[in-house]
């Protein structure tokens, strides 16, 4: 889904008069057979005036506003943009700006958030405007996030970076938009992208007034994701099997009296797979003290002494990993070989069908089946 699809449906917001003969503006007129939008909470008096009533006007501009933002492709997206010279004066821009305002003042971004989509398709070259939109959809995010609508903040807030990496494409010298991304890459828990753009941010500034306190923030954002930077890195590494390299950075990680049990974690990962079995025991044992509640660590730990073959602290190890995830199919499989060298076929074969319940997609069960089935 994307931004179109979702502020579509607020065209449901409005319905669509006709005034009974044209109606002077300033050196101008709105036309008697123009549908005009009226919201549908401020109908009254506004649709069933008596024939020599002054029609209130206050609402139209900003009604003509969203229904701008809401759908570019609107029949009359260009009547109404000389409606609201005619209503402003000429002052589209400022008129909007100060709706938008008043959005915010309101607590309501989601209003915001439409007018600041209307302007940017007036103006889709102005830099500034593109930002304030950014800015915008991202203020509604919030109010989501509050709202306990997590899938919705994030959807809007990746709307929101997709406007600061367009704006940085063609003005890689906006540093605002900068300062953003990276703050959208932290959001994302994306260290490693989020330090990249801080740091660009603070070489780019340089020593500029006017970006010294962002300037501050970010070298103390950059201080305290070095961590989970060198942590990314190391992910990197175990994911392309350059295991020696990652247990060079995470040893730094777990040194000392940190409690970093993902780091536990990953080290005891990169150990075992660089055959350094007894050390990568410790690391994951440490883990499991660290964060007792997690699958993962009792899952690796399994792994681990099986491949020591101590098969009954293996089946123990297993046993909590399933008891705390039941429909993840790797600890079955897990369980189907410590079964097999403990020499308990049936309920080896019996934990490889569980597997291919949970993951039918996966040909790994089925073809253990065949070669067991023929071995035994």
């Amino acid at each position: 889904m994307e931004i179109n699809d979702v502020l579509k449906k607020r065209m449901d917001e409005y319905v669509f008069i006709e005034l009974k003969s044209p109606l002077t503006v300033g050196e101008g007129e709105i036309p008697a057979d123009l549908p005009l939008p009226v919201r549908t909470n401020t109908m009254t008096g506004w649709v069933k005036t008596a024939e020599d009533a002054e029609i209130q006007l206050e609402n139209l501009p900003m009604d003509l506003v969203m229904v701008m933002g809401i759908d570019e492709t609107f029949p009359h997206f260009h009547e109404y943009y000389q409606i609201l010279k005619l209503l402003t004066q000429g002052q589209v821009r400022a008129a909007i700006e100060q709706f938008v305002v008043e959005c915010y003042e309101r607590q309501a971004p989601d209003d915001a958030v439409v007018m600041m989509r209307a302007l940017r398709f007036l103006f889709p070259k102005e830099v500034d405007v593109q930002f304030s939109y950014a800015i915008a959809l991202e203020m509604f995010a919030q109010k989501r996030l509050k709202e306990g609508a997590q899938r919705a903040c994030d959807f809007l807030y990746r709307i929101a970076a997709e406007e600061y990496q367009a704006i940085l494409e063609e003005n890689p010298g906006y540093f605002p938009a900068r300062y953003k991304i990276g703050h959208y890459y932290l959001y994302n828990n994306q260290y490693q992208a989020a330090q990249t753009q801080f740091i660009e941010f603070v070489n780019g500034v340089g020593e500029e007034e006017k970006y010294l306190e962002m300037k501050q923030e970010v070298m103390q954002n950059i201080k305290q994701i070095e961590p989970y930077c060198v942590y990314e890195e190391a992910a990197a590494y175990v994911q392309a099997g350059q295991f020696e390299e990652a247990i060079v950075l995470l040893e730094n990680l777990v040194e000392g009296d940190h409690e970093w049990w993902q780091a536990e974690l990953l080290i005891g990962i990169a150990l075992r797979n660089a055959n350094r079995v007894s050390d990568a025991l410790g690391h994951l044992r440490r883990a499991s003290f660290m964060q007792e509640s997690e699958v993962m660590v009792h899952f690796e730990l399994a792994q681990t002494y099986y491949a020591m073959g101590n098969l009954d602290e293996s089946m123990t190890a297993i046993q909590k990993a399933i008891s705390l995830d039941r429909n993840w199919s790797d600890c079955y499989l897990v369980r189907a070989q410590i079964y097999r060298a403990l020499g308990q076929m049936k309920e080896a074969l019996q934990d490889l069908q569980v597997c291919q319940q949970l993951a039918p997609e996966d040909p790994t069960a089925g073809q253990l089946i065949r070669q067991w089935e023929q071995d035994s």
